[in-house]
């Protein structure tokens, strides 16, 4: 049994995904924890992805949704790009797209970047694979805006410091310079009136 959902994994991988790129994951997980890597194939891939009951296509669209309500962009733009592999077109992955959107609200994705010289130093493909063109950008910042032009694009907000020399314990600074969820969520709404 073991064997079959390995073999059905690698399948559905190789169809979604092209076989060198189903081989090279496999390997790169493998390299991290072969026990993950295992499970991730034989399990989600052999197992759900590889039952009866749905065609490959339609869990394909069902992936996309979760994958965008979830806000988990990179993965989603991955499995975009599987989804065509195996005949989903770009009208029905568009529908899904407005269809979801009615349900899950706007897409969004939180996006960490303790270090903005390593992200520098990833190339191009990677980079807009993180921070994608056309949507808008809210950067979030205990400090000020300084060197944050540059990731926000022109779409982009700050939410932060208007300079430095501020001292206090951090939650009455955070609400004293509106470094607070909802200034966020209003940004955000804000520059998406804009761009519309």
């Amino acid at each position: 049994m073991a064997d079959d959902l390995a073999k059905k994994g690698l399948e559905v991988r190789t169809r979604l995904f092209g076989e060198k790129a189903a081989v090279a994951g496999n390997e790169f997980l493998k390299s991290f924890d072969e026990g993950f890597a295992t499970f991730l194939n034989d399990q989600l891939f052999g197992g759900i992805w590889g039952r009866p009951g749905l065609e490959t296509k339609m869990r394909s669209l069902i992936t996309m949704t979760a994958l965008m309500a979830l806000g988990r962009g990179p993965e989603l733009r991955l499995h975009m790009r599987g989804a065509l592999n195996i005949g989903v077109t770009q009208q029905e992955i568009k529908e899904m797209i407005i269809h979801i959107s009615q349900y899950s609200g706007v897409p969004t994705a939180v996006v960490s970047m303790p270090c903005c010289e390593r992200f520098d130093a990833q190339d191009t493909a990677y980079r807009a694979s993180v921070l994608p063109p056309g949507g808008v950008r809210v950067a979030v910042e205990a400090a000020v805006r300084f060197g944050w032009d540059r990731y926000l694009g022109e779409h982009g907000g700050f939410i932060g410091m208007p300079g430095f020399g501020a001292s206090g314990a951090s939650d009455e600074l955070y609400e004293h310079f509106g470094i607070v969820p909802s200034a966020v969520v209003a940004e955000a709404r804000r520059l998406l009136q804009i761009r519309d």
